[in-house]
């Protein structure tokens, strides 16, 4: 079963709790093609990694340090999405047969595009 409202609706949750009403719908605002084609690629790396069985807390530990205190609003709102990203990936069953991880990995990749691009 998809959870892709789910996915979109956890990812302006956050987004609006994590930066200022005015500027959380601008996330993704003006984000071109091929932003959001390297949004759908992380997605699918992740998803990837989730599907192989890495640990969730060593994929945030590795947001965890590329995050520092002087980082501006949108290298803060990027962390926020790249979290949430990662934990919602983690919402989703692991797969077991190469068929369906594949199917899993394909339909996040295009879930955070269609996040991202409308």
């Amino acid at each position: 079963m998809s959870k892709s409202p789910k996915l979109a609706v956890l990812v302006l949750l956050v987004l609006f709790m994590s930066t200022s009403l005015q500027a959380a719908p601008d996330v993704f605002k003006g984000a071109t093609l091929e932003d959001c084609k390297l949004i759908e690629k992380s997605a699918r790396r992740v998803m990837k990694l989730r599907q192989s069985g890495k640990a969730m807390s060593e994929l945030l530990s590795v947001i965890a340090k590329d995050e520092d205190e002087d980082e501006d609003e949108d290298d803060r709102a990027a962390h926020k999405v790249a979290k949430v990203m990662v934990v919602s990936a983690y919402e989703e069953l692991r797969e077991y047969s190469d068929r369906f991880k594949k199917r899993a990995v394909d339909n996040y990749g295009e879930t955070w595009f269609k996040v991202c691009y409308l």
